[in-house]
C-alpha cells in the first residue's frame, strides 16, 4: 500500500505533502507487512515486542489519520518521517500489522457471544 509522506509547517502542528526537491512529484512510502520500503531501502515497523510507529493524534493533516515511523527501528525522535492514511488505508494498514481490534481473541469471542444472543430471541 503507497502513502504520501508529510512534513509539518513550522509551529502549526498541520502536516503537508513532502516534495521531492523542487519537482511537483510527491514522496511515497510502500507499507508492507512488518516493514515499510523508502527510498529502495527496507525498515521495519516492529522488533520483538517493540512497535516503530506510534500514531499522532496532535498532527492534523486534511482529515488524515497521522503516523510517526521510525527509521532503521531506532527509538530518536529525530530520525525518522510522517505518513498519513485515509481512514479505509487506515484499517487496512491495522490489518497488515495484526493490530486491527477484529483479530484479538476477546473482540472475537465478544461478537460470537452477541450473534449468540441475538439468535437466541
Amino acid at each position: 500500500m503507497k502513502v504520501q509522506r508529510l512534513e509539518g509547517i513550522p509551529n502549526t502542528g498541520i502536516m503537508k505533502p513532502y516534495k521531492k526537491g523542487s519537482n511537483i512529484e510527491f514522496d511515497s512510502v510502500l507499507i508492507k507487512k512488518g516493514r515499510y520500503i523508502y527510498n529502495d531501502t527496507s525498515h521495519p515497523l516492529r522488533g520483538n515486542d517493540e512497535f516503530y510507529y506510534q500514531r499522532n493524534y496532535c498532527l492534523e493533516s486534511d482529515g488524515k489519520i497521522v503516523y510517526w515511523l521510525d527509521t532503521f527501528g531506532n527509538k530518536s525522535n529525530n530520525i525518522g518521517l510522517h505518513i498519513g492514511f485515509t481512514w479505509k488505508q487506515h484499517q487496512k494498514f491495522l490489518l497488515m500489522q495484526n493490530m486491527h481490534w477484529l483479530q484479538k481473541e476477546d473482540n472475537i469471542r465478544f461478537i460470537v457471544n452477541i450473534l449468540f444472543l441475538i439468535i437466541g430471541v
